[in-house]
């Protein structure tokens, strides 16, 4: 019987030392659980071709822009890079649009651009919430695990899941949606959060 008991009390012990790390409902301390310096592995996903990759990023907010390196095995490093320098008016330039276009002649350039378009408006709106600037174009949602954003159209939406011991957000999930489906979609894993 006290065997039992001391074997019941370290397996309850044990669970405890495991319990997932909750999330401030704060949306502005949420935003910046959301890792933009970091590196890891990812998946784009456009129609049904889908892409894998390693990736880099980094947040430069003294130079206003933030750029996302992909690194393709056996292909060229493409980037996306989101610019506010100029009067807070977002700016993308991005490597990765042209590469999709041309290796996949069924997407369509329009909806691409549109996504592109989500990603850097989310991106720039993550940091400004962290900072408390409040214009939001996203409809955002904190719970205990999870923050997520949903454009107003409710076509783009993005899911920051898997909080790490660190403190960040494990996963970035982020989908457009064309006629009810998500053919368009990128997920981040972070391997290693920089500090920001």
């Amino acid at each position: 019987m006290k065997i039992l008991l001391i074997l019941m009390l370290i397996i309850f012990n044990s669970c405890s030392l495991f319990k997932p790390k909750l999330l401030n409902r704060n949306l502005s301390t949420a935003a910046k659980s959301v890792c933009l310096s970091a590196d890891g592995r990812g998946r784009l996903t456009f129609l049904k071709r889908k892409y894998v990759f390693s990736y880099e990023s980094y947040l430069d907010e003294a130079q206003a822009n933030w750029l996302l390196a992909l690194s393709f095995p056996l292909h060229a490093q493409e980037t996306f890079k989101i610019d506010w320098s100029k009067n807070d008016k977002i700016e993308l330039i991005s490597s990765i649009e042209d590469k999709i276009l041309r290796e996949n002649k069924n997407i369509n350039p329009a909806m691409l651009h549109a996504f592109t378009e989500n990603v850097g408006s989310l991106i720039k709106e993550i940091i400004d919430l962290r900072s408390k600037k409040v214009k939001t174009k996203f409809n955002w949602i904190v719970t205990n695990k999870e923050l997520s954003a949903k454009s107003k159209d409710s076509r783009f939406e993005a899911n920051f899941l898997n909080m790490l011991n660190s403190g960040y957000f494990g996963l970035m999930s982020l989908k457009y949606k064309v006629d009810g489906n998500s053919p368009y979609k990128l997920d981040l894993i972070v391997s290693n959060c920089l500090k920001e």
